[in-house]
């Protein structure tokens, strides 16, 4: 919240030249100024992007499963990662052709700019696009040349258990005429509750280089390691007695996870007779080690009861091309996409956290995905605009089953289970704006579509390996009339959005008895909503910004037919207050959920809950050749017992996972 800003351009759409004043759809977009960067300690996601509308982020406390991201209620339901939001890094999308997203690669509190698409967006980004996180760690030209960063804290003390501290660096500087920036982090946290330690080390390397004189290339490079404790949820009755406590086959299993990715892009940007003509490669490799308390049958009796340990490789990357041109009637583009993902997956025995010798899956999984697509934004005649696009997509899965052998009787057992499938897509997009001095009003009707993953189709309720033959995409159809603008007289910014989704073959999750979680189809859902952000500078040195998400989402058809849709609580709110008074920066957040139902059956709810934040900094110390910026943050300062994410029909009513009681992060910013 920086008070009423000019016209800011999109990248999320992939549309050139479209900004906040006329895009013809809700958009979310948050610059954080280099001052923000300095005074908050932007250690999760959900501290960064909640601010936003309509977005909600569930910092689980759990970093082998990520934070949770929805828009709308979609991707509300993902067991591990980020699901049916499209996340794009740098450019780079993180979300696979498969539709998953892994956002360990993200450094929250190097993020300089975040841009949310609310509702469908398959037209842009195809694939599991219930919405779009495009995120960018890319240095800004006000940032500084040099910055070193470190942030501690605790739950009690810094020697206390859970405690953490993050060490970054991050530098900018240019070559002839091309820029560079660089930066580094290590995170290292003990975790709020028992067995929940994590680490992780990230950097990432930026570089813009001219190219002749019509011509830029962008190019990006970032890297990940991280090694964390998985504590499992906790049902209610553990929740209120021990809201720290682990799962203890988790403990008892080692369960975790310990992974490494790295990727790299780069876009040729090229002013041609035709258009603007832009090319982009990317290319990502990912290792995952994933230990899991979860046993292959709980009709072994203990000891002999084996639990697995998931072995994956992957390899993916992508090609896209656009080529876009406009004048003052007319903007248009087309474009193709091309996603390819390649997984190695072997399911081993774990033995207390290590992989064993007797492999129980082995398998490798293609996806490709082929897309074209093409828009047009035509004016007609005075303010009002005419938007539309089309987009057509094939999914291809295919699997080689390699565990299988007609020499070996226990694998001939099951047979081969090597097979594909294909999905096909057409997503339209249709609109309308009306452009007013100071404001847009807009309606559109989107479309988006999500396979199941490579997961949810490996993984079913039976143990055998193959793709579930029983899951099929949901579709979404979205509508929405919304009006964003600035009221100069009262310095306000105000973002109003109406929307409604109907959800087809909506994909749900289960777990069986030994808590494998497996996907189905539940039937078809309404999504209703209202979406509200007030943004006001009441003078030079005091403003306000006032979020508030009201939804009714239930199921129409299947056998929850009537039930409320779980995981997404009816009503929330947040309320942050910003003052600025010499050299010193003050900020005060509250936030509240109402109370949601955890299951489809609607027999249990996590309770509502109200928490208040506070942070104090000190808004650039000059020291000689070197400005300081202290800052100090109290989470949940009234020390409120809540589940800030809940794990939808989790096995043996563990729903919960509690979030941190009150808790403090201190750090600086130095400026060389």
């Amino acid at each position: 919240m920086e008070g009423v800003l000019p016209p800011i351009s999109i990248e999320s759409a992939r549309v050139q030249s479209i900004t906040t004043q006329d895009a013809p759809f809700a958009i979310s977009v948050l610059n954080r100024s280099v001052e923000r960067q300095n005074l908050e300690p932007g250690l999760s996601l959900e501290e960064i992007l909640n601010e936003l509308p309509g977005i909600w982020v569930n910092d689980r406390g759990n970093g082998s499963i990520g934070e949770r991201i929805s828009i709308r209620g979609m991707g509300a339901r993902s067991q591990f990662g980020v699901r049916g939001v499209q996340v794009v890094l740098d450019g780079v999308p993180l979300t696979m052709p498969d539709g998953q997203a892994f956002a360990d690669i993200v450094s929250p509190s190097m993020i300089k700019r975040a841009e949310v698409i609310r509702g469908p967006s398959s037209l842009f980004w195809g694939n599991g696009s219930g919405g779009v996180v495009f995120l960018s760690t890319r240095s800004q030209g006000e940032a500084p040349k040099v910055r070193l960063r470190a942030v501690g804290g605790g739950y009690d003390s810094f020697e206390s258990p859970g405690s953490f501290h993050q060490l970054s660096a991050e530098a900018k500087g240019r070559i002839n005429a091309s820029q560079l920036s660089v930066f580094v982090s290590n995170d290292q946290r003990g975790g709020y509750r028992d067995y929940s330690a994590s680490r992780f080390t990230r950097a990432a390397l930026h570089g813009t280089v001219p190219v002749g004189t019509t011509s830029v290339l962008q190019f990006t490079g970032a890297i990940a390691d991280q090694d964390s404790e998985n504590p499992g949820q906790r049902n209610a009755e553990d929740l209120a007695e021990n809201p720290r406590g682990a799962f203890s086959r988790n403990v008892d299993q080692r369960a975790g996870k310990q992974s490494f990715q790295a990727q790299i892009s780069t876009s040729l940007l090229t002013s041609t007779n035709w258009g603007q003509l832009t090319t982009s490669i990317y290319g990502i490799v990912r290792d995952l080690d994933n230990p899991l308390g979860v046993p292959y049958s709980f009709a072994v009796p203990p000891p002999d009861r084996v639990y697995r340990y998931i072995d994956l490789n992957r390899l993916a990357g992508g090609f896209r091309v656009d080529l876009q041109d406009q004048t003052p009637e007319l903007q248009w583009g087309v474009g193709i996409d091309l996603g390819l993902q390649d997984d190695d997956r072997r399911n081993v025995d774990n033995i207390l956290g290590s992989p064993g010798n007797d492999v129980r899956l082995d398998q490798q999984e293609t996806v490709s995905n082929f897309s074209a697509f093409g828009f047009l934004n035509y004016r007609l005649a005075g303010p009002f605009s005419l938007h539309a696009g089309l987009r057509s997509d094939r999914v291809h899965f295919s699997m080689t089953d390699r565990f299988f052998s007609p020499n070996d009787p226990t694998a001939a057992t099951f047979g081969d289970q090597s097979g594909s499938r294909t999905f096909n897509a057409v997503s339209p997009a249709l609109g309308f704006s009306v452009e007013l001095d100071n404001a847009i009003v807009y309606s559109n009707y989107r479309k988006a579509f999500e396979t199941p993953t490579t997961t949810e189709l490996v993984n079913r309720p039976d143990t055998d390996g193959g793709f579930n033959p029983n899951v099929d995409p949901q579709t979404v159809d979205g509508f929405e009339l919304g009006i964003r603008g600035t009221l100069n007289t009262l310095s306000t910014h105000f973002d109003v959005a109406l929307y409604r989704m109907n959800v087809k073959d909506r994909l749900s999750s289960d777990e069986t008895p030994e808590g494998r979680a497996f996907f189905f189809n539940a039937g078809e859902t309404s999504q209703n909503g209202i979406e509200l952000s007030l943004q006001t500078r009441f003078n030079h040195w005091l403003s306000a910004q006032l979020l508030h998400n009201s939804n009714q989402f239930e199921y129409t058809k299947g056998d929850f037919d009537g039930n409320v849709l779980p995981g997404i609580p009816d009503h929330r709110t947040q309320v942050l207050v910003r003052a600025r008074m010499d050299r010193l920066w003050i900020q005060m957040g509250i936030r509240n959920a109402s109370s949601y139902f955890v299951d489809d059956e609607n027999t249990e709810k996590n309770d509502a809950y109200t928490v208040v934040d506070f942070n104090l900094g000190g808004a650039g110390l000059p020291m000689k050749t070197t400005t300081l910026y202290p800052f100090v943050r109290i989470s949940n300062i009234f020390d409120t017992l809540y589940s800030g994410s809940i794990v939808v029909n989790a096995a043996g009513g563990r729903y919960y996972e509690p979030s941190p009681g009150r808790n403090f992060q201190v750090g600086f910013n130095l400026h060389i």
